[in-house]
């Protein structure tokens, strides 16, 4: 006995779900979520799993501040009786959009489609009721009570003005953020001093940089070692020449002192023994004039001594 009753039970409740129908709903949606000022807002308004019913009646109502009704088009399927409404724009509202079927319908089915024009911008408030003229009846004459599912409710219009602005300002931002990433991703250029005092780019090759110091410095160490043979060779010719001023009379010595003092002044050239030259920079040459001496002499002094040891010969031997 107990098992018959949970069967039963159960056999019930399978029953009652089998039968359970979705509840009617009356769907309003737009074709996109927001407007500028001048475009036309469409309505769609559609019944989905609607019993079978003969036919019914809605209002719509909007903001009059911004947007106004343009038009109101039932489905041709409702092929009984038609209102397309009383559009009051000043109030905002739309009433007794009626439709019926002559042997009803059910199911998903189109009713109208609302054409409104936006003025402003704002949030254009659209909102849809069922009728209290006239109710959706079935076939029995009896209410069927449709849930909204509305869609439309959100809908904003926008000034064009004020998007072209906003769109500016955030293309104007994007150009900003762009150049400043630009200047930050780029290496900074700076100079950088070598140690001859020559600047470099910062950014320039290190292999460059050493290369150049290379060459600078090579130039500076031959540079360097010309000065340094010159003032050794004019160190060791005044070595030689005060050697050779010692060894030589006093007015001798005398006279080729100013002899050099001619050609220190610009005065002496020893080509031609008197003064006509005025070039600083010439080589001095008048050592060499002087060194050109030293054989004369010695070989007039050996000669000297020659001919005396001839003489005192030729002396004793005639004795």
């Amino acid at each position: 006995m107990p098992f018959l009753v949970q069967f039963i039970f159960i056999s019930i409740i399978t029953a009652l779900s089998a039968t359970t129908v979705a509840a009617p709903t009356i769907n309003v949606q737009t074709d996109k979520a927001s407007y500028t000022v001048g475009e036309q807002i469409t309505i769609s308004i559609t019944l989905s799993d609607a019993p079978m019913i003969y036919g019914g009646g809605l209002d719509l109502t909007f903001n009059p501040a911004v947007v106004n009704a343009n038009s109101v088009q039932v489905d041709p399927l409702w092929d009984f009786t038609i209102k397309e409404g009383i559009i009051d724009n000043a109030a905002g509202i739309i009433n007794d959009i009626f439709f019926t079927h002559f042997s009803g319908i059910e199911g998903d089915i189109s009713v109208a489609t609302i054409v409104l024009n936006t003025i402003a911008s704002g949030s254009a408030g659209i909102a849809v009721t069922e009728s209290p003229v006239k109710p959706f009846t079935d076939t029995g004459g009896e209410n069927v009570v449709f849930t909204s599912n509305n869609l439309a409710g959100n809908v904003l219009v926008n000034n064009a003005q004020a998007e072209e602005d906003q769109a500016d300002a955030e293309q104007t931002t994007d150009e900003q953020t762009t150049t400043d990433q630009a200047a930050t991703d780029q290496p900074e250029t700076q100079q950088t001093a070598t140690d001859n005092g020559v600047y470099l780019p910062a950014d320039r090759p290190s292999d460059n940089r050493e290369q150049s110091d290379t060459i600078e410095n090579t130039e500076q160490r031959d540079s360097d070692t010309f000065i340094s043979n010159t003032q050794q060779a004019y160190a060791e010719t005044d070595s030689y020449r005060n050697g050779l001023d010692s060894s030589r009379n006093p007015s001798t010595a005398s006279s080729e002192v100013g002899l050099e003092n001619n050609y220190k002044g610009g005065s002496y050239h020893p080509a031609t023994q008197a003064s006509s030259t005025t070039d600083n920079n010439s080589v001095p040459v008048i050592d060499k004039v002087k060194t050109d001496d030293s054989p004369v002499l010695l070989i007039t002094i050996v000669f000297l001594i020659l001919a005396l040891i001839g003489y005192k010969v030729f002396v004793y031997r005639k004795k």
